[in-house]
């Protein structure tokens, strides 16, 4: 059946009727994406790492994987951020993901490899940094991994039908007809898509564009954890670790307040991160 895919749901008849309509005034994710950049004060977030060790000593969790646990849980949260347009219509992801850059060795002639990240709803950081691990070592000691594996394949091929299987697999994709054997290989049929720039020494959070492959309708990039004066709300000027992230969000899954509450939300769970060392609650 078209449009009936397997890796979400159908939910064009839970949208008001005035948002059903922007899809087809807005076609493309980049010309409906939107920019939210944030600073975010770690002094919280970075006590809570020195102080949570184990048994030898060794901290528990990277400032990493804290945002990564605090991304997962406002896609808990706030379900929108987990939906998708494709070909028109909208769609909720049956799963939450969210895939990042690694680079098994810091040289410039050493390729990124791309992981994914899939939780339960309202996982804690501990499950989600034992993931995360999981991931990254799985990464560094496997030579190609199953999308890899694909696209050696299909590259054995000249580019003229390169290009006709990749434009029939994007037509397959917008009528739902892809399999769950290639959707779940791929990097940019998640949730959200995440860059620790930071950890390549770059300052800032640039915003970055959103891709018209695949179902990914966010991606945040964060820079590196700096000292900077922050001005208090009484006016105060203090020196703190502050970290810069930026959403680029596609506009058409979710509207202005909702963001406003999802940023709101985001900033205190880095601010208290303790919070994510528990199932959150339902309401």
């Amino acid at each position: 059946m078209l449009y009936k895919r397997k890796d979400a749901q159908l939910i064009d008849n839970k949208i008001p009727i005035f948002n059903r309509m922007i899809p087809y005034m807005m076609r493309g994710r980049n010309e409906s994406i939107i920019t939210l950049k944030e600073p975010l004060v770690m002094t919280n977030t970075l006590e809570f790492i020195n102080s949570t060790r184990d048994e030898d000593g060794k901290r528990l969790y990277t400032y990493f994987e804290v945002l990564l646990a605090a991304i997962m849980r406002i896609l808990t949260l706030y379900p929108r951020l987990n939906r998708f347009i494709m070909d028109g219509h909208y769609y909720k992801r049956n799963e939450l993901s969210i895939s990042f850059v690694i680079k098994t060795v810091l040289d410039i002639d050493e390729p990124e490899r791309n992981v994914t990240l899939k939780c339960k709803p309202g996982e804690t950081i501990e499950e989600i940094s034992t993931k995360v691990r999981k991931l990254i070592n799985e990464a560094k000691t496997t030579n190609e991994d199953d999308g890899e594996k694909a696209l050696l394949t299909l590259f054995k091929f000249p580019s003229f039908i390169v290009n006709i299987i990749t434009k029939a697999i994007i037509g397959l994709d917008k009528k739902g007809l892809l399999p769950l054997s290639m959707t779940d290989v791929d990097a940019l049929h998640v949730s959200a898509f995440v860059a620790n720039l930071g950890s390549i020494g770059i300052n800032d959070a640039p915003a970055h564009h959103l891709f018209e492959w695949g179902t990914c309708s966010i991606f945040i990039t964060s820079g590196r954890i700096r000292k900077e004066q922050v001005v208090s709300k009484t006016g105060e000027i203090t020196v703190e670790d502050v970290l810069n992230i930026c959403f680029s969000i596609d506009e058409r899954i979710a509207d202005g307040f909702y963001y406003s509450q999802v940023i709101k939300k985001f900033k205190q769970l880095i601010a208290n991160p303790e919070e994510l060392l528990t199932t959150p609650k339902p309401d």
